[in-house]
């Protein structure tokens, strides 16, 4: 056994790859268990495993990892091409350093999910810090909850760990009317959110808990809850007019340690009820913002992963808090169910919960069972799921899929990443449902991760980040990626190299990146077909803490025809912090714009200008049916930059859509301040916040104005 901090050279590869480097947090040195490399051995997955094309080889797989994870030895499992495709039943967690999968080609090696479950995984250890995820992590619901639950069980926290889900309902909300992708919670106006959760540690405290939700930078994405100040829940949301409200939900002056739950919300209605303990309470409205009433709906969740038992930005924001950490708490949930419809009156404050439908309410019935296709969006099964492999299963959509266990050592000084781990010549699909969810290969902590002449078919995405932490280098080269209902590509604190890539079909967005470094050259991107609605963008880029720099060199974006709806929002979608971001979008050709999309837009996480400045470069920009069009958009962060080449016709350069502001510069390159009313003049500078008298500076034809 050899160890070795890598972070050094990790760094400096990185450094010499881009300028740029997204680094780990400073308690999480890359550390490497069992460096000693020999040569990398083969292993036939039919041959020597008994993987049967067109049945299910998930155990075969599983043993060929289990096999490679007792010997670290370096080795390829190769999976010989046939006509049918092996079929898989569960996540293959692949948690040993350069643990490759080879195929005979992607149309030849096919590996195909049978429900929506991630079909490989890397970078995720079953032991983090040496500690195993297993059967301890699955409670009985025996003696706590009514008779009707004997058999089954909740999700046991222990204070360190707690459950996350990627692209599963709770992170993609339902699929949309026409059965052509997932809403990703925009437009949604119904849900019902049935609950359980006992605290094993006796008490309260007089702190927050997280207990479910999706946050993005800290603001819900669309919705979280968390108890705070002891006797008090809330509910946060974000509805279609971009508003973060909050409800308060009374809990007593002790609340009880097992608390059963259910929020029910009718944004059509404008109208919100809860119960706890089967108990209707009422609520405190004083945090729900400024225009609530009917008509409104759920906004987007971005790219956040749905958690139990946390709330956070990543995957591994410590447990149980939303802010600095304060302790973990040990918790069991006995239950998480999402219904798309209401299920109970509305009889008023103080008065015993009851159905529409005026079935009895037991705890099975209320947290377990699955009434039907058009009544419930997802549950936990609760079933005793205890295995070494940290998989959470989830049914929904008549389907079953898969969360994971994450702990407190998945982002730590302890955590272990994951080397020369890859895919090259594989098909890898998701079920047969097209747009739907579930990802086709997952990674958490890795470092030099190869994604080579694949291809990925349907699900939520193709390739994703779970968001544990940074991971560099991945290096995704001529892969194709076909009807994810998200995005082709996720990647998260990551370093990212991408060429020669095809993505056809994709939902959301084709890309998208948060907080990372991603260089992509050559990609080449077609619309979602069927009149998927939610086409956002080309490539979506979330900037934040670090370095955020984003490079799309000599890419074509067909978005031809009318049936083949263009982007809703733009065709490069970057969002900027208090960080900044830098961006070079060089060779772009846009096939066509047909609906006023812009080809570059910029916004802000933040209300007013941001601190550090946005670094936008574009040139050689080609489009068709631009008329009317800009080049790059600004809505709200403060940003610096030129814009060079020829100018395509019909295109404006710059427009500022910012609070009501119609700036239009008539220049591709903007001259500095003429009359320095800022300090030193920064050359091609065209919009700046003067932190001295709060003012924004423009240049417009007239010179330099200030607001």
């Amino acid at each position: 056994m050899m160890k070795k901090t890598v972070m050094a050279a990790v760094l400096m590869v990185a450094a010499a790859t881009s300028g740029y480097f997204v680094a780990r947090p400073t308690a999480t040195a890359l550390t490497v268990s069992s460096l000693a490399i020999s040569a990398q051995s083969e292993v036939n997955i039919a041959t020597r495993y008994g993987a049967v094309a067109g049945q299910d080889s998930t155990a075969a797989f599983q043993k060929a990892c289990d096999d490679i994870y007792a010997s670290k030895q370096p080795t390829t499992i190769y999976v010989p091409g046939n006509p049918r495709a092996y079929r898989i039943s569960a996540p293959i967690l692949a948690d040993s350093n350069y643990v490759k999968f080879r195929g005979d080609g992607r149309y030849n090696s096919v590996l195909q999910s049978t429900t929506y479950n991630p079909i490989l995984q890397f970078g995720v250890s079953r032991a983090p810090a040496g500690v195993p995820v297993n059967r301890g992590s699955w409670q009985s619901a025996k003696g706590i909850l009514d008779t009707t639950c004997n058999a089954n069980y909740g999700l046991r926290t222990f204070g360190n760990q707690w459950a996350a889900f990627s692209a599963s309902p709770y992170a993609f909300g339902p699929i949309n009317s026409k059965g052509t992708g997932v809403t990703l919670w925009k437009g949604v106006q119904t849900l019902t959110i049935d609950f359980c959760v006992n605290n094993n540690d006796g008490a309260w405290l007089n702190q927050q808990y997280a207990l479910f939700g999706t946050l993005e930078f800290n603001k819900p994405s669309p919705f979280y809850c968390y108890i705070g100040n002891l006797s008090w829940m809330y509910f946060g949301f974000v509805t279609s007019d971009g508003v973060s409200r909050q409800v308060a939900i009374p809990l007593g002056k002790t609340p009880p340690l097992l608390l059963k739950c259910s929020i029910q919300i009718d944004l059509a209605a404008g109208t919100i009820q809860v119960w706890v303990n089967r108990k209707q309470v009422s609520l405190t409205m004083t945090r729900i913002g400024a225009g609530w009433g009917p008509g409104l709906s759920f906004n987007y969740n971005h790219n956040s992963i749905f958690m139990i038992g946390g709330v956070g930005n990543g995957a591994t924001q410590p447990h149980g808090l939303i802010g600095p950490s304060q302790g973990g708490e040990d918790m069991t949930y006995f239950g998480m169910k999402f219904s798309k419809v209401k299920l109970y009156n509305d009889n008023g404050a103080g008065t015993s919960q009851t159905r529409i439908d005026s079935q009895t309410i037991t705890d099975f019935q209320q947290f377990v069972k699955y009434e039907s296709s058009a009544s419930t969006l997802v549950l936990l099964q609760l079933l005793d799921s205890g295995n070494n492999y940290r998989r959470i299963p989830w049914l929904g959509n008549g389907a079953i899929g898969y969360g994971m266990w994450v702990t407190a050592n998945d982002n730590s000084a302890k955590a272990q990443t994951f080397i020369g781990n890859g895919v090259s010549n594989l098909g890898l699909q998701i079920s047969n449902a097209g747009y739907s969810y579930g990802n086709a290969v997952e990674y958490g902590n890795v470092y030099d991760l190869d994604i080579i002449d694949s291809q990925f078919s349907g699900g939520g995405r193709g390739v994703s980040s779970l968001c544990f932490g940074s991971s560099y280098p991945i290096r995704v080269s001529g892969n194709k990626f076909l009807s994810q209902s998200d995005c082709g590509y996720f990647g998260s604190f990551d370093q990212t190299s991408g060429e020669d890539n095809e993505f056809t079909y994709c939902g959301t967005c084709a890309i998208r990146h948060k907080i990372s470094v991603a260089h992509w050259t050559r990609s080449f991107i077609t619309p979602p077909g069927g009149g998927v609605p939610l086409c956002m963008a080309a490539v979506m880029f979330h900037g934040g803490s670090g370095a955020s720099v984003l490079t799309l060199d000599d890419s074509l974006v067909d978005f031809e025809g009318s049936a083949n709806p263009a982007p809703l929002w733009a065709y490069v979608w970057i969002q900027g912090s208090q960080s900044g971001v830098r961006a070079r979008i060089k060779g772009l050709t846009c096939g066509r714009l047909p609906n006023g999309s812009d080809i570059i837009r910029c916004v802000s996480y933040t209300q007013g200008p941001i601190t550090a400045p946005m670094e936008i470069t574009a040139s050689d920009i080609t489009a068709s049916g631009a008329s009317g069009r800009s080049v790059l958009s600004v809505d709200g962060p403060q940003w610096q930059g030129r814009i060079f080449g020829s100018l395509p016709a019909g295109l404006t350069p710059v427009v500022n859509k910012g609070s009501g502001r119609q700036n239009v510069w008539p220049e591709w390159q903007i001259p500095t301040f003429t009359s320095d009313p800022i300090g030193a003049p920064i050359p091609g500078q065209e919009r700046q916040y003067n932190s001295a008298n709060g003012k924004l500076w423009f240049y417009t034809a007239a010179g330099w104005i200030s607001r």
